[in-house]
């Protein structure tokens, strides 16, 4: 049976007049509706065959629920099946009035699809904005006693790990909400930042983490077949699988999908994760935090824990960058994340953490460099054909387009969109890869002649460029080239970065 929130809803136990069911009972258990044919089954553990507790609950269940039946289930299942549905309704208790609010706010972002919640505190009003699907909206505009009121109850009284005591005006604050308050919501955790503006101004964004409620497929994130194979060479390599990307952009979710893919190709192997939080919950893998140690220390602890591969959450500093280079080298292959604009930089930003060169350049360490975006798509029902909105572009715009993508099946976006994607001219988001397999000769190149040397020898060798997916995509009248040129890749990148090296 396949069991998903787009499948089935997780509903309460129905109340029995003058009983209560026990606690540990009712951790046991999970009742779901089939959406299709409004059947209901009672997940429960099956260590509690012989639970009479559980045979009155039962029995309750099917006198109000005539369809109901029970599957028995161990553990794992049952935690597998937890960790898909966000049980909405269950409503925390002693929650004050600016508390109410925030969750409000979380509640209709995530309602929205929303990645991100910005709060910008002006000397004159609040705005409440939501990031949904790359582009910021407005959803309110309030007074700043209202803005402040609301900052200071989300930090000091529903974070943790706060950088500052208190909320601060002057100085950047950072911290995490607890999970309490965001489980409810599908959420792994929210991430908290605020910057002062001065005069009493701030700003504060709040980064929704989501929890994957499924496993993915690589498809399923847009990558194509060819890609995906490069991979999966990739990830199957004895070395180090490097995702790099713009904040936002995926690059957590791909390193995730890629570690559950490992863990299925071989459930023998022992997968460890170091995560600075754990986010998602990734299938086959047993996932730890950073704790109090650095990046360094986590790693070379994982070392004694008898890994075959690691997954680590990101690499954001020197330690953690030799720390992986150390992994790999013990024969722990690991996947990993890091931030970057180009999959072809990654071995720069390694260089500058002080990677050795002789590590640094060899092929069976660094395996591969993996670039992607996410690329908002077009409403097929308001998109505007070129021919039709092409006046309304800018002449650099027109120009840009027309000499580096083939127009016939191109589209814009409509700016006030339509009632079927909320006025945005936008539905939906795809992954845009880039996937370099590295070998002596690209490393060879890289060594000797530097980044773009072997970038262009790769290009020529029949790589494909994140460029080269973006058209494929705007020529497909999914993608808007307007929107894509500004915010994900200039079209004629790949042509001036070609220009004089080719003569």
């Amino acid at each position: 049976m396949v069991i998903t929130e787009a499948t089935h809803t997780l509903v309460p136990i129905p109340q029995a007049e003058g009983r209560h069911f026990s606690p540990d009972l009712l951790k046991s258990i999970r009742l779901l509706r089939h959406d299709e044919t409004q059947a209901h089954v009672l997940f429960a553990l099956s260590e509690l065959d012989q639970n009479t507790e559980l045979f009155e609950l039962r029995d309750h269940i099917r006198t109000q629920l005539k369809d109901s039946k029970v599957t028995w289930c161990d553990r794992e299942k049952l935690e597998k099946i937890s960790q898909q549905f966000s049980n909405s309704g269950e409503s925390l208790e002693g929650v004050s009035s600016s508390q109410s609010v925030i969750l409000g706010l979380i509640e209709k972002a995530v309602e929205l699809r929303g990645s991100d919640i910005h709060i910008r505190i002006e000397r004159q009003y609040t705005r409440v904005l939501y990031r949904i699907d790359g582009n910021l909206r407005q959803i309110r505009n309030e007074a700043p006693e209202w803005g402040l009121r609301v900052v200071n109850a989300l930090y000091n009284s529903m974070c943790e790990e706060h950088s500052n005591t208190t909320l601060s005006l002057t100085e950047p604050s950072d911290a995490r909400m607890r999970e309490e308050f965001v489980n409810n919501f599908g959420l792994s955790t929210i991430r908290f930042a605020s910057r002062p503006g001065g005069q009493n101004r701030l700003a504060v964004a709040l980064r929704l983490v989501s929890r994957r409620k499924e496993s993915l497929k690589f498809t399923d994130l847009g990558m194509n077949s060819e890609e995906e194979q490069a991979l999966q060479r990739v990830l199957s390599s004895t070395g180090g699988t490097f995702f790099s990307g713009p904040t936002g952009h995926g690059k957590s979710t791909i390193c995730q999908v890629s570690a559950e893919f490992m863990a299925k190709e071989d459930p023998g192997e022992n997968i460890i994760s170091l995560e600075d939080p754990i986010e998602s919950p990734i299938e086959g893998v047993f996932q730890t935090p950073l704790g109090q140690q650095t990046h360094g220390e986590a790693l070379r602890n994982l070392l004694r824990m008898d890994p075959d591969r690691i997954y680590n959450g990101e690499v954001r500093d020197a330690g953690a960058a030799n720390g992986v280079v150390e992994a790999i080298m013990t024969g722990a292959p690991v996947m990993t994340t890091i931030h970057n604009n180009s999959p072809a930089d990654i071995i720069q930003r390694l260089r500058r953490f002080g990677v050795d060169e002789d590590l640094l350049f060899d092929p069976t360490i660094i395996s591969g460099l993996v670039g992607l975006r996410l690329v908002p798509l077009l409403c097929g029902n308001c998109k505007i054909p070129w021919k039709e909105g092409r006046n309304d572009v800018s002449p650099m715009m027109q120009d840009m387009v027309e000499t580096h993508a083939q127009t016939m099946n191109i589209y814009l976006r409509r700016k006030a969109g339509c009632d079927f994607c909320a006025s945005t001219g936008i539905n939906g988001r795809t992954g845009v890869f880039e996937v370099i397999e590295t070998d002596n000769r690209f490393m060879r190149l890289y060594s000797r002649e530097g980044k773009m040397a072997a970038y262009l020898d790769w290009i020529s060798q029949g790589g494909r460029t994140l460029c080269q997916n973006l058209l494929r995509l705007i020529e497909a009248g999914r993608v808007d080239p307007v929107w894509a040129h500004r915010r994900i890749c200039n079209l004629d990148r790949d042509a001036r970065l070609r220009e004089g090296h080719e003569s």
